[in-house]
């Protein structure tokens, strides 16, 4: 107060004052940021106004709110009220004496208040809880609208246009992409399977696209594609060619190969392909054996369970049993191995049309799974009933946990 009952007190002139409140909404050290700012002269409101900037430090936007507020009035003040925050401990640099250039950080605000202030008593006020007026309030609620009205989340919806950028950006569509994935996230409210906001929309987009991605072409993985051509050709074939005798057959095996006792189990799944009925579910079990064996005894079983005259797909993940099955032409001598299965198998195929097709084992083809499982089930069995050690429980009930289907007779 030194300038002031220097110049003031003394005298009979009147002291012009105001008073600024200020206040920030601002996201992290350096971000999105609002600010607003009431002036105030004798207990009236003459001047208010918020903006928005980005990025921003909140110290900057801080120490800029009120420069911003002095510009006006700084010739006409003798004294100048700054009401301030709880958390504004930066102003502590605008009322120092320290040196500051213009390569200091912030130093052209602070140059630029310190040139405003020259001639003037500039106050410091910061409120507390039990201090604050209704003006704080009142700026800190401007200040929170600004900030609404303006920053948008991460997680927020973006604009149609923005989204197909990110999209095309990722490699996800080409050009005439149908909005599948869009109006799946529109249907879900951009929220996630929680029901909350997500961090980023983007990553929301990333958690769906499998969702949409299974179901088009587009979007799926080789594999994926295959399988899904094998099925319609199936059932192109049942359509155009009438099959009296259509079947389509998934068989798997389960060894522990890595064992003395080497437990194993196989299980087959015939489905008449013109009804889309289950005829046979069975699995088989043994010792001594190996995985290939049981792979290839399941085809085996489901080739041999087929009349004869039928046409026959078999799927299995099994690409050596494929192999040893196809060639039938080789011959078998002391260079190939399993050479008792290889006979049966021609024996059972004799009269019958057959199809051997290859699928990636654990994917999302669940008769291929319900195989899998009751192989898996089947060499439980041959454990058993031999009273040998088991795998761990929660291991054995994550697998029996899939399947769905029960053996028939």
């Amino acid at each position: 107060m030194k300038k002031i009952e220097e110049k003031y007190i003394r005298t009979k002139f009147e002291v012009v004052a105001y008073d600024i409140y200020v206040s920030n909404v601002c996201k992290g050290k350096k971000g999105p940021c609002s600010s607003a700012y009431l002036v105030l002269k004798d207990g009236k409101i003459i001047e208010k106004s918020s903006y928005f900037a980005d990025p921003i430090s909140k110290v900057r936007a801080q120490m800029i709110a009120i420069t911003r507020a002095m510009r006006k009035y700084y010739d006409s003040a003798n004294l100048i009220t700054v009401h301030l925050p709880e958390n504004a401990p930066y102003y502590s640099i605008l009322e120092s004496g320290e040196e500051v250039t213009n390569d200091t950080k912030s130093g052209d605000i602070v140059l630029s208040f310190r040139k405003m202030a020259e001639n003037i008593e500039v106050i410091f006020e910061v409120a507390k809880w039990y201090t604050a007026d209704k003006y704080n309030t009142q700026v800190e609620d401007m200040a929170k609208a600004e900030y609404e009205k303006n920053f948008r989340d991460p997680g927020d919806k973006p604009t149609y246009q923005e989204f197909c950028d990110y999209c095309k950006k990722t490699g996800w569509i080409e050009e005439g992409f149908d909005d599948a994935l869009w109006n799946f996230l529109e249907s879900k409210k951009w929220l996630t399977k929680k029901g909350t906001k997500p961090k980023t929309w983007q990553s929301l987009a990333n958690a769906y696209n499998p969702t949409i991605r299974k179901n088009d072409d587009r979007f799926m993985s080789v594999d994926e594609l295959k399988n899904k051509k094998r099925k319609e050709a199936m059932r192109e074939e049942v359509e155009n060619n009438k099959y009296t005798g259509h079947y389509i057959c998934y068989t798997d095996g389960s060894c522990d190969n890595y064992s003395t006792h080497r437990a194993g189990g196989s299980a087959y799944i015939v489905i008449n392909a013109e009804t889309g009925e289950i005829e046979k579910v069975k699995s088989y079990h043994t010792l001594g054996t190996t995985n290939n064996r049981m792979e290839m005894l399941a085809i085996i079983s489901a080739v041999n369970y087929c009349p004869k005259g039928s046409h026959i797909v078999v799927v299995s993940d099994s690409k050596y049993a494929i192999k040893m099955f196809k060639f039938t032409n080789w011959e078998i001598g002391d260079n190939i191995k399993n050479p008792d299965l290889i006979k049966m198998y021609r024996k059972c195929a004799e009269g019958k049309d057959i199809r051997l097709d290859w699928i990636k084992g654990h994917g999302k083809d669940n008769m291929n799974v319900q195989a899998d499982c009751l192989a898996f089930r089947a060499y439980e069995r041959a454990l058993e009933e031999n009273n040998l050690p088991m795998a761990p429980e929660k291991y054995r009930a994550q697998r029996r946990g899939k399947l769905t289907l029960d053996e028939t007779a």
